[in-house]
């Protein structure tokens, strides 16, 4: 049903990059890829490390990239209630290694994605300043979503590694004091999120290095065969970026029905502008800079058939100072037996038109002649573009069943500042209220209460023409869609749109809302709940999401890559797959009920 999904959103949905439901076909086609089966407990510094070292690549991270991050040498929280003497006051070992093991180890660690490790005193002294000013800057760690009034999320995220303003505070006063490192503890504290999968059961791995060189943005599809001799599901994904200088960003496509494996022989690679030029691809998952580990809930896994290929798309940004290699690969963790849920990613947005149906790029403050228009102004510090879409309740004569978000993952390039996701939900009552649906029913029965099933619909439609008009629109879609698939007759066609959901949801979610968006910090952010807790989207709900761009030279991002490329002054900026294009993108992780697990 998911694979049905994104096929549904393939046909509805432009598709740019990484908005790969990947329905453009490149024509260049060659060989490919290779498997080792090592477990692998440590990955290569990825763009993630960029970001962090700030000029290392002359694209500074940015210390006035929202209002949000105060100046460096302004302290987010009040410090009166931690200022102490130095003797008294924080040390490293009793205050500051609990806050870095909860919330910084998982990355800084010997051969994590940071630059370099905080583990111990000697590592972390020197550092003592970088840290209280990049944290109190809300810079670190790079967790960028809010919660406040503009989103509220109602689950919990999945290792939330946001510092408390106590513990920034601590940090602070550390610093100030002289860095005291204190009195080792017996049992030092153990990192809490470690930014590698916990097992590594596969990695699969291009069959030899690519050369970036140039000027322009290239796209390669890297053909990669598993070698399952039968089906398998996985439970994790972790990207390990080689290079990341040039690394912009990954998809992971199944590619079920082995269409490119003729090119398992030679360079292993094909340009694939545009996706990995498949009839039907799925996406397993993807990556950008910041990217951590994916792992699904206790009970669910996506699953790879047998004889499947596995198609990598890498988007690579060259530097233009010569050639930089990368051989990006993925690590898999293998499910144990047959999940109860299937999970699957999908991509949603890259709208550049109003498509109707409660779906596309909805009216701006800015659109040319008040047609809703893709294009953020040249110079225009504060422009916001925003989409919807509303889930249908068939698609190529299946229902699509209710889905289980599990993370949430928002997407614009280097104009980006900030996005927030949002549901809003049609669906938190029956389709069907009763007082509408009521004087219907009363009608069919007295008129097509002969009529056969095939003959129900057209009979209710003519003969209860007003009655019918009457329903809401999502009542009629509902009752239209169920006609065709429910075997049990009229009743059961009107209990399945006349059945309030089994849980009550709020009408209006918000799922994620990332006032400090940074293109080189970007992640899913999952939710800490076990499946049946998570939130459900169900036919008839929409998707929101609002997409604000800073196209200024205020913009640093921006400003460092007009440089690059000799310009001196921003452009008006469209839906594309460059990097002084932009996006606004969703994606989403999501679960449905694996009709497999019956069989178990």
């Amino acid at each position: 049903m998911l694979r049905l999904l994104s096929k549904l959103l393939c046909s509805l949905v432009p598709v740019l990059a990484l908005g790969a439901l990947a329905c453009q076909e490149s024509t260049s086609v060659q060989p490919s890829g290779g498997v080792t089966t090592d477990t692998v407990g440590t990955t290569t510094a990825d763009m993630a490390s960029t970001a962090a070292t700030d000029s290392a690549n002359g694209t500074p991270e940015a210390s006035s990239d929202t209002p949000a991050s105060p100046p460096l040498d302004t302290p987010t929280a009040p410090l009166d209630a931690a200022e102490t003497t130095a003797t008294t006051g924080p040390t490293f070992h009793g205050d500051v290694l609990p806050i870095l093991a909860s919330k910084c180890q998982g990355c800084h660690l010997e051969g994590g994605i940071a630059p370099f490790p905080l583990l111990t005193y000697a590592q972390v002294k020197p550092l003592a300043t970088l840290i209280a000013t990049t944290t109190a800057a809300l810079r670190m760690p790079p967790f960028d979503v809010s919660t406040g009034a503009n989103c509220e999320p109602r689950l919990p995220y999945l290792d939330d590694i946001r510092l408390s303003d106590a513990e920034r505070a601590t940090l602070e006063v550390w610093s100030k004091n002289g860095a005291a490192e204190g009195t080792p503890s017996a049992t030092p504290p153990v990192p809490k999120a470690i930014a590698n999968l916990k097992k590594v059961d596969l990695e699969a791995i291009p069959a030899q290095d690519y050369s970036v060189e140039g000027s322009a943005d290239d796209f390669v599809c890297f053909v990669i065969d598993p070698g399952f001799k039968e089906s398998k599901y996985i439970k994790g994904i972790h990207f390990v970026a080689d290079n990341a200088k040039v690394a912009h960003h990954a998809l992971l496509f199944l590619d079920a029905d082995r269409e490119k494996a003729s090119t398992l022989t030679g360079a292993g690679n094909y340009k694939c502008f545009g996706g990995p030029d498949l009839k039907s691809p799925q996406l397993l998952h993807g990556w950008a800079p910041g990217g951590q580990p994916l792992e699904f809930p206790a009970g669910a896994a996506t699953k790879v058939p047998a004889g499947a290929l596995l198609v990598m798309q890498m988007h690579y940004h060259p530097t233009g100072k010569g050639a930089e290699l990368d051989r990006t690969k993925v690590q898999l963790e293998f499910f144990d037996g047959v999940p109860d849920y299937l999970a699957t990613a999908v991509l949603i947005g890259n709208f550049d038109k109003a498509e109707g149906n409660g779906m596309g790029l909805l009216p701006g403050a800015d659109d040319p002649g008040g047609k809703p228009t893709f294009v953020i102004p040249a110079g225009k510090a504060g422009h916001t573009e925003s989409m919807s879409f509303t889930l249908p309740f068939e698609f190529e004569n299946q229902l699509l069943e209710p889905l289980q978000v599990f993370a949430v993952a928002p997407h614009m390039h280097i104009v980006g500042k900030s996005m927030d996701i949002r549901v809003q939900r049609n669906t938190t009552a029956e389709y069907c209220p009763s007082d509408t649906l009521n004087p219907f029913i009363e009608c069919y029965l007295g008129a097509c209460s002969k009529a056969t099933p095939a003959e129900a619909s057209a009979c209710a439609q003519a003969s209860c023409a007003k009655q019918y008009a009457a329903l809401p629109p999502i009542c009629t879609a509902c009752l239209g869609a169920m006609a065709k698939y429910k075997t049990g007759g009229v009743q059961e066609v009107i209990a399945s749109c006349a059945t309030p959901p089994a849980i009550a949801l709020p009408k209006d979610e918000c799922f994620v809302d990332s006032q400090t968006y940074r293109f080189y910090w970007q992640r899913f952010y999952a939710f800490d709940a076990p499946v049946e807790k998570l939130s459900t989207l169900r036919p008839g709900d929409t998707l929101v999401f609002n997409c604000l761009y800073d196209n200024s030279m205020a913009n640093p991002l921006l400003a460092a890559e007009l440089s690059a490329q000799g310009l001196s002054l921003p452009q008006p900026v469209t839906l594309g797959e460059t990097t002084l294009s932009e996006m606004c993108l969703v994606g989403l992780q999501l679960l449905s009920k694996n009709p497999e697990a019956k069989k178990k």
